[in-house]
C-alpha cells in the first residue's frame, strides 16, 4: 500500500494528497487526491513445510477524488488516466518488483458522483489485483 501510495504522490500536483487511512477527511482545497486502501485478500499456502510459502492475492483500491464544475467525467477519466500511466511505467513496475510483487493487474474502474463533506465530487475508484509471496511466520515480509 505504501509503496503504491509514494508512486502515485509522484504525479504532477498530488504529492501531498495522496492518503493510505480510510478516514482520512477530503476538504476540496485538498482536491484531486486519492486514497490507496487494502481491500479483500485471499491467502494459499504454496508448500507444506513450515514455515510454508503463502501466496496473497490482494485487492487494491484506489479511491480518487476530483472536483469540476463542467465535463465532471472527463476530470474523472483523465484522473483514472494518469494513476494507471503511473502505475504501469517501468520505473513503477521496477519498484514493485523489487519489493517481491509478482503480478499487478487492473481489475475494475468504477465512476460516480459522490459527496465528501458539502462537497459533490467527481470519484473515481480504481481496484488492483496484486499478488506477492509471504512465509506463514512473516506475513509483512515478501519473498
Amino acid at each position: 500500500i505504501d509503496a503504491i501510495a509514494g508512486i502515485l504522490a509522484g504525479i504532477t500536483g498530488y504529492a501531498s494528497n495522496v492518503h493510505t487511512a480510510r478516514e482520512w477527511p477530503l476538504k476540496e482545497a485538498d482536491l484531486p487526491a486519492l486514497r490507496v486502501l487494502a481491500g479483500d485478500e485471499d491467502i494459499e499456502a504454496q508448500t507444506v513445510h513450515y514455515p510454508h510459502v503463502e501466496q496473497h492475492d490482494l485487492q487494491i483500491v484506489i479511491e480518487g477524488r476530483v472536483k469540476a464544475t463542467t465535463n465532471l467525467d472527463d476530470a474523472m477519466n483523465a484522473q483514472a488516466a494518469l494513476v494507471l500511466t503511473k502505475l504501469y511505467a517501468a520505473p513503477a513496475k521496477a519498484t514493485l518488483d523489487a519489493l517481491g510483487v509478482r503480478a499487478m493487474q487492473t481489475g475494475r474502474i468504477e465512476r460516480r458522483m459522490a459527496k465528501e463533506g458539502e462537497a459533490v465530487l467527481g470519484a473515481c475508484d480504481i481496484t488492483l489485483a496484486v499478488r506477492f509471496l509471504t512465509l506463514c511466520n512473516a506475513p509483512e515480509v515478501l519473498v
